[in-house]
């Protein structure tokens, strides 16, 4: 008797790295559902997480890999509005999307949830990115809360890349690419998708 296939659903998914862990995750077996909404709007994160969930029957792993076109601004001269922006879709969109499907898992008494965050946070300098950076630690944070709230039963881990060569740093000449990543860690979308589907075997 063959078992039925895990659901997967990912914010994000049609950038770089959400694109290569739909793919993986396939692969893998998984039913996975991109979801084609707004992550700021609830409304319309509910709505999408219930059609995949009456669809498929069941939400076992949801990824938040939804970000904002990155501001290249030191915290001392952003735009407020700019700054929240990134808190709107990095922290807001992970609670909205997260709180969704945790009726869900919690009536399953299963589920994993993750968020992709960045090694950036953990390095000592200014990377010119703050409103990015601060809103990824506060993803970090909602998810080590999550953690302790959920356990055992659901499973809550961050997923920290280094550089990853997308669309999201399209707009940087390629000499400073060449450059970042000649001195600093980086990773293919792909190897980020191989850390998602060894952490959901683990």
């Amino acid at each position: 008797m063959s078992m039925k296939p895990k659901v997967a659903v990912l914010s994000g998914g049609r950038g770089g790295i959400g694109r290569a862990i739909v793919s993986r995750l396939e692969k893998d077996g998984y039913h996975v559902c991109a979801l084609v909404c707004d992550v700021t709007k609830s409304e319309e994160v509910y709505a999408a997480v219930a059609k995949t969930h009456a669809q498929f029957g069941s939400i076992d792993v949801a990824i938040h890999a939804a970000v904002s076109p990155l501001v290249r601004e030191r915290a001392s001269v952003i735009d407020p509005l700019k700054f929240r922006q990134q808190f709107e879709v990095a922290a807001f969109g992970a609670l909205v999307f997260f709180q969704a499907v945790l009726p869900y898992m919690r009536a399953q008494k299963s589920g994993h949830l993750i968020g992709i965050t960045t090694k950036a946070l953990d390095t000592d300098t200014s990377s010119g990115m703050s409103g990015y950076l601060c809103a990824k630690f506060a993803l970090r944070g909602l998810l080590r809360e999550l953690r302790f709230e959920l356990a055992p039963d659901i499973r809550v881990d961050e997923v920290s890349p280094g550089f990853v060569p997308t669309t999201l740093h399209a707009d940087l000449p390629e000499a400073v690419r060449a450059f970042i990543t000649e001195r600093a860690p980086s990773q293919t979308p792909g190897e980020v998708a191989d850390i998602v589907s060894k952490l959901l075997l683990a």
